[in-house]
């Protein structure tokens, strides 16, 4: 569970710490659950901080999921090799650009 909260950190530029807390709740209650997941369910399974008022408020926050999913995927793909990605901005899709072969 550790990793998953390190790799959230990584949205801090992009998050309010509020929150960032926040989806760090949920996602830690999400996880644990089995079957139907409803905010209740979260607010049940969630830990310390993890109300159903908490999860209210953070599905009730405007997020710019796409900008949040670009950053993870350029987190997880920096250090790969064979293929680049590039993107303009978060609204736009992205273009995957191949890295030519090196002769041995």
């Amino acid at each position: 569970m550790h990793e998953i909260i390190a790799i959230l950190s990584t949205l801090s530029p992009h998050l309010n710490r509020r929150t960032l807390n926040q989806l760090a709740i949920v996602v830690e209650a999400v996880l644990a659950m089995t079957g139907r997941v409803t905010m209740l369910g979260l607010s049940r399974w969630a830990e310390k901080g993890g109300s159903y008022r908490t999860v209210q408020r953070f599905f009730g926050e405007k997020i710019e999921w796409p900008t949040l999913r670009w950053q993870l995927i350029k987190q997880n793909v920096a250090g790969a090799k064979g293929a680049r990605l590039s993107h303009k901005k978060p609204d736009e899709n992205c273009s995957i650009i191949r890295a030519p072969k090196i002769l041995a």
